[in-house]
């Protein structure tokens, strides 16, 4: 889980009294400070998520659900996006799936494999397989 604490961003002295706090939580396996970007990162197992989110809460660091914290990705944030305004969720992937398989073929017809068009491609993998775990549910 990524916490982004701006307000406090360059505060050393404040992160690493965060870095101690954080790191005797029951259940957090790890923690990453960066003071420059006024971020934490926290490592535990997804079993163990909501007694460190009560945690978190507890010590003011979390003022909001888990999902309200989450941020999603690009894609994510598109399909949301276009499925509000279609209404139809499994059309927007269609056509973001075409969209993607499009530009990898673009960057490959380029010669460009090994950077952009890799990561389309590991793009579109993500999203077919999301689509696939979707389509079980």
């Amino acid at each position: 889980m990524r916490l982004r604490i701006s307000e406090k961003r360059k505060d050393i002295r404040y992160f690493v009294d965060m870095y101690e706090i954080l790191r005797k939580i029951p259940g957090v396996t790890d923690v990453v400070i960066n003071p420059v970007t006024g971020s934490v990162l926290l490592y535990f197992p997804e079993e163990l998520g909501a007694p460190v989110l009560r945690s978190l809460q507890r010590i003011g660091l979390l003022n909001a659900s888990s999902e309200a914290q989450r941020r999603p990705g690009v894609l994510c944030r598109m399909e949301q996006f276009f499925a509000k305004e279609q209404g139809n969720a499994t059309q927007v992937r269609m056509v973001l799936t075409v969209i993607i398989v499009a530009l990898a073929i673009h960057q490959v017809r380029r010669g460009i494999l090994l950077a952009p068009g890799l990561t389309i491609l590991w793009y579109l993998v993500d999203f077919a397989v999301s689509h696939m775990k979707a389509a079980r549910l």
